[in-house]
């Protein structure tokens, strides 16, 4: 196990509130995260898996190349 930080950290670090956090989490979507001790316990997010998340949106632009082999 990496470093573990607080939901308000990571929502922090990718830019979102801790509601839009909650939410992904209650949808499956967004970085793996854990829960300490129970079913009350605190939500924590390994930072490794946050930042593997981060990778896994990166996108690329890809040029447009027309019928003539053109790029746009």
């Amino acid at each position: 196990m990496g470093n573990l930080v607080p939901e308000k950290q990571v929502a922090e670090i990718l830019g979102v509130s801790v509601s839009t956090l909650r939410r992904w989490r209650s949808s499956g979507v967004g970085p793996a995260w854990i829960k300490l001790y129970g079913t009350h316990g605190s939500v924590r997010y390994d930072l490794a898996d946050v930042q593997a998340a981060i990778r896994s949106c990166r996108q690329t632009t890809a040029a447009h190349v027309t019928a003539d082999g053109v790029t746009s």
